[in-house]
């Protein structure tokens, strides 16, 4: 077991707390060795009243403090004081430190002593102070040559050594190092040349005739004006050119020169006019697509390239139409051709329609009502009947040969009336019915019964009192 001696600093310690060294309660002696319990106690109690932080520590190793937790690998005692206490009473083989840092304002202890006895020493070497941080270099102050290019009006210097430099005009850039001039940055073409907002390029006040950032685009007669123009400017946005025409009767914005409206020729020397391209006969007039003429809205009634026609019912629809306008294509006239009169100039009468005046029709009625189609005749002066089966023409108005009946639909025939055996037949007398001329041999009305005295099939054999009475 190791045990170490702290007698000369623990009286001190205790001589500065007012109390008897290795003494307990009543003046008994205690023993000098700080083995004892009570004196070591005493010493930890101590620590803490005169205001030294304590931490305790185990030490595994000679001359080794760690921090007692679980881990055991902590950093040793920093402080210049370390109490080492045998707590081989543990049977654990371990000596434990509690390592003392002197309080501000307290004096400090002496360093424990080394034991005779044993090789065994809680104390850790002093830690080395701390070296003096090294004494910041002063920072260079700006000056407007060195780090503004001799082209700043002044310059300030923040804590770290920065510059700001505050640059001459038309200087930019952190050093003044750029400069604006109206050769480089304008072209040539600027009135004047300034830094811009930003501070990283300039700003061109571009002379009269020129624009764009750089005043690099100009505006010329020749070259926007077609040549067609007194003068040019630069148009009120900045980005193209406005030109006073000289053309007469010419405008545009385009810098094309262009006739105003209702103007054209190569200088704009021609005016469309109602009464001298359009025969006065028309609502409006402007310049045609190809600009070389006029396009005439003819008024209602008129047509043709310069309105020069003009629909009339006596010219264009012979007199016999109620009305006349221009047709769809604007190319000639549409009648509205009087009743009786056909399409498209009234020329003729319609179908079904004659007379002299086409005031006449030929209707149904012209054919009794028995006709399935009716229609003027050749010689334009009265009604053609196609008559329905049975009935008669011209008029319709009786049945046919060999028909009868109220409608005509009763027809006469030899194989229908007269059983075949007739020579002929005919409508009776009441037109109620069929009279047959039997054939010889046959006799009936309908011709099928034979004759008086003949007989056999056809009734084609006869008695006779020659032939047949010797």
């Amino acid at each position: 077991k190791a045990t170490v001696s702290v007698l000369n600093w623990e009286e001190a310690l205790f001589s500065r707390l007012g109390l008897a060294s290795g003494r307990g309660p009543g003046g008994r002696s205690r023993g000098g060795a700080c083995g004892r319990m009570w004196c070591r106690g005493a010493v930890v109690l101590a620590v803490l009243f005169v205001g030294r932080a304590r931490a305790q520590y185990t030490h595994t190793d000679a001359g080794d403090c760690v921090v007692g937790d679980a881990s055991g690998s902590v950093p040793l005692c920093e402080s210049t004081f370390a109490l080492c206490f045998d707590r081989d009473k543990k049977k654990d083989g371990n000596f434990y430190c509690v390592c003392e840092e002197v309080a501000s304002g307290a004096a400090a202890l002496p360093p424990p002593q080394k034991n005779d006895k044993t090789s065994q020493d809680c104390q850790k070497p002093p830690t080395p102070a701390p070296a003096d941080p090294p004494t910041p270099t002063p920072a260079k102050a700006c000056t407007v040559d060195a780090d503004c290019s001799g082209k700043a009006d002044s310059v300030t210097t923040d804590p770290l050594g920065a510059c700001t430099c505050e640059c001459k005009d038309r200087f930019y850039k952190a050093s003044c190092t750029d400069e604006c001039t109206v050769a480089t940055d304008c072209n040539g073409n600027a009135d004047s040349v300034v830094v811009n907002g930003n501070g990283d390029g300039c700003d061109c006040t571009c002379s009269a005739g020129f624009f764009g950032s750089d005043c690099a685009s100009g505006c010329t007669v020749m070259g926007d004006c077609n040549g067609n123009a007194d003068s040019v400017v630069v148009n009120g946005n900045g980005d193209g050119c406005d030109c006073t025409c000289s053309a007469v009767n010419a405008g545009g914005t385009g810098c094309d020169c262009a006739c105003s409206p209702g103007f054209f020729g190569t200088n704009c020397e021609n005016k469309c006019d109602v009464a001298q391209h359009c025969n006065g006969n028309a609502g409006s007039v402007a310049v045609n697509g190809n600009g070389d003429g006029c396009d005439c809205t003819c008024s209602p009634g008129f047509f043709g390239t310069n309105c020069e026609n003009k629909c009339d019912v006596a010219q264009h629809c012979n007199g016999n139409a109620g009305s006349v306008a221009v047709n769809g294509n604007g190319d000639g006239c549409d009648c509205t051709c009087s009743p009786g009169w056909a399409a498209p100039d009234c020329s003729a009468c319609e179908v079904s329609f004659y007379g002299p005046t086409c005031g006449s029709q030929c209707t149904p009625m012209d054919c009794s009502g028995n006709a399935a189609f009716v229609s003027v005749n050749g010689t334009g002066d009265g009604c053609d009947c196609t008559c329905m089966p049975g009935w008669a023409p011209p008029t319709c108005a009786a049945c046919k040969v060999n028909f009868y009946g109220p409608t005509c639909g009763s027809e006469c025939t030899i194989a229908g009336a007269c059983s075949g055996n007739a020579d002929s037949v005919a409508v009776n007398g009441t037109g109620d019915g069929c009279d047959c001329t039997c054939s010889p041999g046959w006799a009936g009305p309908a011709c099928d019964v034979c004759d008086t005295n003949f007989y056999g099939p056809a009734c084609a054999s006869e008695c006779t009192i020659a032939g047949h009475c010797s």
